[in-house]
């Protein structure tokens, strides 16, 4: 009897009950919860700080690239000082690019075909279009002040840059943006003829002839720009850099025999220019190409108007060429208009995204 009475009044041990599991399982299920949320706003804060990093490297590889280029045209003005030939300073320029970035695609595993034969076809046209360019505006540096043609140049590109919007995208450029092209216009205009006046008739003629090699580098550079943009979006930089050399090197060949033969004879002194011109302008145009894949064209054109303030200093430190008031004018209406534009462009962009 007493074992029985025992056996009743014990109870076995029974599992937890349902809702004290529901409740722990609550409890786990919100603690996941909370652990996924945490580490989703981790990583959404981590992408913003990724994209702010981007940003700062391209618009500091585009005003970096802009630096080098002004140097390099700055070198190259001293060899034709020293009687080298426009087109052999530019040939020397593709040669050491072509060594460099030729190989590119097959260290890298790039491909060297794009993807459909429209594609290879804008190849062909971009790398023609930007070996014209670069030989118009190196053979300017020669004629006019090298400060004077990046003033031209990047005055120029927001009035072909708006065309371009109007023509192809039927987008209208807003007031700030026509008023800041009527003062770059009238920057360049004050640039172009700000020594005409003191020129002889021969000086004039070479002048002219400069001023017009400037104009036709900004449209190169304009269609450049964007067109490397549209590109880039489905090539890798390695094939752009690699069509664009390989052309400009087939391009520069025969050129060579056009213009005059070199007869001054190399000395020290050339050599290095010859040298340096070339190895600033190979790095240049590779963190330019950079940059456009991290930045987009207008970010990227109105950053290196910082060339425009180098280009000035060095030509008044190195090659010893004083800048008239007229050119200083023409020079502060380009980089202020385009500057308060792109403020404008920007402030309205952030008032967009922030009422989204």
């Amino acid at each position: 009897m007493a074992d029985t009475a025992g056996m009743e009044g014990s109870t076995p041990a029974t599992p937890n009950a349902p809702s004290e599991e529901k409740t722990d399982g609550t409890k786990d299920d919100d603690g996941s919860a909370q652990q996924f949320d945490g580490m989703a706003e981790s990583l959404k804060g981590s992408t913003k700080d990724w994209s702010k990093l981007k940003t700062a490297e391209g618009i500091m590889a585009a005003m970096f690239s802009g630096v080098l280029i002004t140097v390099a045209s700055i070198y190259t003005r001293l060899a034709g000082d020293e009687g080298m030939p426009a087109i052999h300073s530019i040939f020397m320029n593709e040669l050491m690019a072509a060594i460099v970035f030729l190989p590119m695609p097959f260290l890298v595993g790039a491909p060297i075909t794009g993807n459909t034969w429209t594609t290879v076809v804008m190849l062909f046209i971009l790398g023609i279009g930007r070996i014209i360019a670069f030989i118009c505006f190196f053979i300017s540096v020669l004629y006019i002040p090298p400060a004077n043609s990046f003033v031209i140049r990047h005055g120029i590109i927001p009035l072909l840059t708006a065309s371009m919007e109007v023509l192809f995208l039927r987008v209208a450029p807003s007031v700030a943006e026509w008023v800041g092209i009527g003062l770059s216009i009238v920057g360049v205009v004050l640039t172009a003829s700000g020594r005409s006046w003191i020129k002889e008739d021969e000086e004039l003629y070479l002048n002219i002839v400069g001023n017009m090699l400037a104009v036709i580098s900004a449209f190169g550079l304009a269609g450049l720009i964007i067109m490397t943009r549209y590109l880039l979006k489905t090539l890798p930089i390695w094939t752009l850099l690699f069509y664009i050399k390989l052309i400009g090197i087939i391009v520069a060949v025969p050129l060579l025999f056009l213009d005059p033969p070199f007869t001054t004879g190399m000395n020290s002194d050339l050599s290095y220019y010859l040298v340096t011109q070339g190895f600033l302008y190979t790095v240049g145009i590779g963190i330019m190409f950079h940059s456009l894949t991290l930045e987009n064209a207008s970010t990227v054109a109105l950053v290196k108007n910082i060339s425009i303030l180098v280009a000035f200093a060095l030509e008044r430190y190195v090659l010893g060429i004083i800048p008239t008031v007229m050119e200083l004018l023409g020079a502060a209406l380009v980089i202020g208009s385009t500057t308060v534009v792109a403020i404008v462009l920007w402030f309205n962009k952030w008032k967009e995204q922030k009422n989204r």
